[in-house]
């Protein structure tokens, strides 16, 4: 269990779901995908898989890094992390991309609906702002 020595886990571990490693989403901090985009895609597949034990939910977060983000996950305190919450908001203040807030205000003072666009798409890039 030393890929996941960051978590305190209890010595009875909950099994992953089945073929969890061919529908799990993988996050290795490039720019396709953010953060918090990541996170609640994994929210999603918790949910969808109906894992509620702790101890599961924070070896899928673990399970679902890669590359350099992978590498962070190692590097961090042996039981440093007690719950999916506290892995979450690590995971965030660490990878997710930090912006100037008169950057947002200034986006968020540009922001107009394009002529094509529909309420949907305008509602989605409105609320990523």
């Amino acid at each position: 269990m030393e890929i996941f020595a960051p978590l305190l886990l209890p010595t009875q571990l909950t099994a992953f779901p089945q073929n969890y490693g061919q529908i799990l989403p993988l996050f290795d901090g490039s720019v396709e995908i953010t953060t918090q985009q990541h996170v609640d895609k994994l929210i999603d597949f918790i949910d969808l898989e109906e894992i509620a034990e702790e101890n599961a939910k924070t070896r899928i977060i673990a399970k679902s890094f890669s590359g350099h983000v992978n590498k962070w996950f190692q590097s961090l305190a042996t039981n440093s992390i007690n719950s999916s919450q506290r892995f979450t908001e690590l995971f965030l203040a660490r990878w997710q991309e930090k912006k100037n807030p008169l950057q947002i205000l200034a986006e968020y003072n540009s922001i107009k609906r394009n002529p094509n666009e529909t309420v949907q798409e305008f509602t989605s890039r409105f609320n990523t702002v």
